[in-house]
């Protein structure tokens, strides 16, 4: 089968422009979740992301979530 290149170029801008708008989908989106991790304009930041920023795994945040000198040290909340 072939294909004009008249064609193939309305099927090209046809699907970039699909492209662009769930790319502006996906923009809002994240935006929108970026909102939710702010409390009185302090970054909250979930496990996953603690354990990013101390290299730690999520066994070893529990633990200091456990021990209190150090839970005080990383303002933890229990």
């Amino acid at each position: 089968m072939l294909v004009d290149k008249t064609e193939f170029e309305a099927w090209m801008e046809r699907i970039m422009g699909e492209l662009y708008r769930i790319s502006r989908k996906l923009d809002k989106a994240e935006n929108r979740q970026k909102h939710l991790n702010y409390l009185n304009g302090e970054r909250l930041y979930d496990n996953q992301e603690v354990c990013q920023l101390l290299r730690i795994s999520k066994r070893t945040l529990q633990r200091y979530r456990k021990t209190p000198t150090t839970c005080s040290r990383l303002r933890c909340s229990t």
